[in-house]
């Protein structure tokens, strides 16, 4: 009998001839558009990105900053907690991490400051279903069960649907605003 000799099975490489070689390598080098204008501020360029966000402060991957939980991993800490606690003179041998501290925290805190600015509302209801609110507020006042069997309802929105509807629409002040000013025309 005969042994045969086995060999590595090489995957034929193929030239993509429809792939622009060149222009390729340059999408690679180039690096990474960055939208916020603090973070743009304080990059550099002769550092690699990990290492631009390590200096800020800022993690590169989630997963790697936050560790999800684990059962498995919650378990093993248990019992090596238990261990900890019956050889307390193991305690001294236990080593933390050190983390570096971040030299640029004027990004951070730029950030956490515009992250709490109040913004600006630019969310509005529609002109015809603003209408349709006004109308039954001026029609039923408060009277949500009243609204619902209206005759205009013709969605066949629920009271409590009407209700929220509302609740949206005192929210929006410019909108309701408005409304205010007109029923206060209309009153005099």
């Amino acid at each position: 009998m005969k042994i045969k000799s086995i060999r590595k099975l090489k995957r034929k490489k193929k030239y993509n001839a429809n792939v622009n070689r060149k222009r390729l390598h340059n999408k690679l080098q180039k690096l990474p558009t960055i939208p916020c204008d603090q973070i743009k501020k304080a990059w550099d360029d002769i550092k690699s990105t990990r290492h631009n966000l390590k200096e800020m402060g800022l993690a590169y991957d989630a997963n790697e900053a936050v560790q999800a939980t684990n059962v498995k991993n919650e378990m093993c800490e248990q019992e090596g907690k238990k261990t900890i606690l019956r050889n307390e003179d193991s305690s001294d041998q236990e080593s933390e991490d050190v983390h570096a501290v971040p030299t640029k925290t004027y990004v951070l805190e730029a950030m956490e400051a515009d992250a709490k600015a109040p913004r600006e509302r630019l969310f509005r209801l529609p002109k015809g279903q603003a209408q349709f609110l006004t109308y039954l507020i001026k029609k039923y006042d408060e009277d949500y069960k009243a609204m619902s069997r209206d005759k205009k309802n013709q969605d066949q929105l629920t009271w409590k649907q009407i209700r929220g509807k509302i609740k949206l629409f005192k929210g929006i002040p410019e909108q309701y605003n408005e409304y205010l000013q007109n029923d206060d025309v209309q009153l005099e």
